[in-house]
Formats: C-alpha cells, structure tokens, sequence
C-alpha cells in the first residue's frame, strides 16, 4: 500500500457544512477504454507492471461514490522544512536519505510529514498532485469503523447487537452468532476459501464486489451479498474468543451500518466526518453494483 498521507487530507478531502448527497456512478467506460489500450484492465491492474499507475485510477475500474468536499477546507499551519535529502535513514545495506529511501526503496508516491501540528513536509510523485486521488486500500477499514461508531452515538446501531438483526441473510453462516461488536473487532475468526492461501482475504468477496471490474462480478447478481452466506466455518475457538485480522469483517460492518442507518455509510463520511475535518477535494468509495460500498479500498 503505497503511503498517501495527503489521501487522507486529498483523496479523503472534503469540507463541511456541504448538504449534498454522496453521489454513486457506474464504471469510467471512457477510462477503461483508455487503460486497455495500454494493457491496464480490471484483471490486471494489481500486477507489479501496472500497479502504479492503476492507484490513482482505481475506483474508476468499478461503481463507486463519490464523497463531495464541503465549504471549509482546513488550513495547516506552516513549520520549519524538513529537507528529506539530508536526513539519513539505515537499511540493511547501509544509509541513504530518506527521500531516497521513500520515492525508491518503498516507491512511495506521495508524503505529508506534520510535526507539532504543522506541515514541514509534502512531496508527490506518480505524476499526482495534492488533489489527485490514490487507492488507499485497507486504511479504508478505520473509515467503515469511524461510520459504525457514528451511527452507534446515534443511537441507530448497538455494538451489542447480533449481526444478524440488521443482515438476515447471515442466518446459517458462520456470522450468524456474531454481534456487531464482534464483525467491528475482526473476533469472528471465519474460515475462508478452501486453499486460500492469505487468511486474511478470499478472492470471492473482491469478485462478487467487481474489485477486478464488473465481468469478474457476473456470477454474484447480488453483488457482495451473495458472498456473505458462503461463510459456513469458524476457527475451533469460541466467537469473539481472538483476533484475526480478516477482511470480510470490515465489509459485513459497512453493511450492518447501511441497514441501521436505511443509507450508504459513505453518506455519514462524507457529512459527519470528512466535510468536518476541512480536507481539500472529493473523496471516491469503491462500491459494488448494488450500491454496497466497500469498506477495504477507497
């Protein structure tokens, strides 16, 4: 995951007091049409030879949200620069300045550094500014959670919940026992794809939710909801009993907090939290076709 930290004041960028409604829109075709010319396609995106330049583009590979920036944008303070090219960092085969390390060793596109609250560095590459978007993968996690804990101040949602009051369609799955509480805090410890060799991730789940663009969604006509129900095992411990970091958590829970609140989790980002913290431009969400955000990648 390439280290965006203006994705959290660019791609995430909004204001606040902005009353529009997210917007959800179907895939770029004329995006699409272009990246195929060079090879880039809902297949082949994540490959290491297209990878960079897919990230800031992404989201237009699927249906998606878009999270409008509000009237008031925050400004930060300035300190004192930092000059990256003189500050040295060690790796295994010796020192190199951190901005070597940073745009070559990591192959980061982009940087904020803030100290004391104040921006005393910023950097982009990849041919982005600090408006461009970029594909921010599984820090979208603690947005979908940041939804969830809004709704439950709400008092629309319980962390005491069971799952299964605001998702039916989890009677007979492995979620079927699991509280809200539980699906927040990643404790369900599932079992996922036979042979599935990251036991963190199944490929059904980014199929079903068109991760790999809409052809690799045509056996899900539900879209993400008809993956959930194929979750039939859980770990040999109790529920809620450990921790294991699984994906599909994150994803359940950006659904539970849409039935609670009878609207897309991405409308409270967008209002209740991104347009209030005076980021800078529109944020988009990767959804599936049925308007099920995803709670991985924005």
């Amino acid at each position: 995951m390439a280290m965006k930290k203006k994705l959290l004041a660019s791609v995430l960028a909004l204001g606040s007091l902005n009353v529009n409604a997210v917007t959800f829109t179907g895939p770029d075709l004329d995006y699409i049409a272009a990246a195929e010319a060079y090879g880039i396609t809902g297949e082949t995106w994540e490959t290491p030879e297209f990878i960079a330049s897919a990230m800031p583009h992404v989201y237009k590979f699927t249906h998606s949200y878009t999270l409008h920036k509000g009237d008031y944008v925050l400004k930060l303070p300035q300190g004192k620069p930092l000059d990256l090219a003189s500050v040295m960092v060690p790796d295994y085969d010796g020192e190199m300045s951190a901005k070597d390390f940073m745009l070559n060793r990591m192959q980061n596109h982009n940087a904020v550094i803030l100290k004391d609250g104040k921006l005393v560095h910023e950097h982009f590459g990849n041919g982005m500014t600090e408006f461009s978007p970029h594909l921010d993968m599984s820090v979208s996690k603690s947005f979908t959670a940041m939804a969830a804990a809004i709704a439950v101040g709400r008092g629309q949602l319980s962390w005491d919940d069971f799952a299964v009051k605001y998702v039916p369609e989890l009677q007979g799955s492995a979620f079927a026992s699991a509280t809200v509480q539980e699906v927040s805090d990643m404790r369900t410890a599932v079992v996922l794809a036979p042979g599935t060799k990251e036991k963190y991730w199944d490929v059904r789940l980014s199929n079903a939710q068109g991760y790999y663009g809409e052809e690799a969604a045509e056996p899900y006509p539900n879209g993400t909801l008809d993956f959930f129900p194929l979750i039939k095992e859980r770990q040999a411990y109790a529920m809620g009993e450990k921790y294991d970091y699984q994906d599909v958590n994150s994803e359940l829970l950006g659904l539970i907090v849409d039935r609670a609140t009878g609207q897309s989790f991405t409308n409270i980002l967008e209002q209740d939290l991104l347009q209030k913290v005076g980021v800078a431009a529109d944020a988009h969400f990767m959804s599936d076709k049925k308007g099920l955000a995803m709670a991985l990648p924005v």
